[in-house]
């Protein structure tokens, strides 16, 4: 958390692509030992283990104790409420769709709305992993000098970058979809292409919104 606060991304990425290296290897140890799916659950426990571990040897030892800030407490209890709305509607709005569909199509429309959706957010999950780990610390440290100025500067130049990538991400599946299922899945999957186009579409809109994420 304090290395997020600090935008010290090197650490950080280090501690990521070591622990992804570890989990997958014992993963596959396991995989061969046990011959079982649980391979895959004991391999992410482990991987989560090696994170915590490594975070505390590559990041600095810190002392930790449990304590109560009361006035954070309170700001919290009295915001928290709003917060929890806003997270409520969004999730209903975000997966509510999920729930509506698997009730009215079928097992295999399902499952290729589920094929495009994946397709379809790959540069949106990337985005909203970038901002989490930099431009949100980031918008914070310029927030925290006072500079308004600055602070809406730093957003501009945060947001074209955002919006070029995944608008042409977005635009390439609105003009590729169909293609781009085909070379990646057999003929039993070509409906998901015009699907992936209709979701590319939204997400062009959808994007104006991602881009100012953490901002608030």
């Amino acid at each position: 958390a304090l290395a997020l606060r600090k935008v010290q991304s090197r650490p950080l990425v280090v501690l990521d692509i070591g622990v992804q290296f570890i989990a997958l290897l014992l993963t596959c140890v396991l995989a061969w030992w046990q011959a079982s799916v649980w391979a895959l659950v004991w391999g992410q426990v482990l991987g989560a283990l090696v994170r915590v571990v490594g975070s505390h040897m590559m990041l600095g030892r810190l002392r930790s104790a449990w304590s109560i800030d009361r006035d954070a407490l309170r700001s919290i209890l009295h915001f928290g409420g709003w917060v929890t709305l806003s997270s409520a509607l969004t999730f209903a709005v975000g997966e509510g769709s999920k729930l509506v569909s698997g009730s009215m199509l079928s097992m295999k429309t399902l499952g290729l709305l589920g094929l495009a959706t994946g397709l379809a957010s790959l540069m949106m999950q990337a985005i909203h992993s970038i901002v989490s780990r930099s431009l949100f610390p980031a918008y914070a440290e310029v927030y925290r000098s006072g500079d308004m100025d600055r602070f809406a500067n730093t957003v501009a130049r945060a947001r074209l970058p955002q919006l070029l990538a995944g608008g042409g991400f977005s635009v390439m599946l609105v003009l590729l979809g169909p293609w781009l299922v085909h070379l990646l899945y057999d003929d039993r999957y070509a409906e998901a292409g015009r699907i992936l186009q209709i979701l590319a579409l939204g997400q062009l809109i959808g994007l104006l919104m991602a881009s100012y994420t953490g901002v608030l």
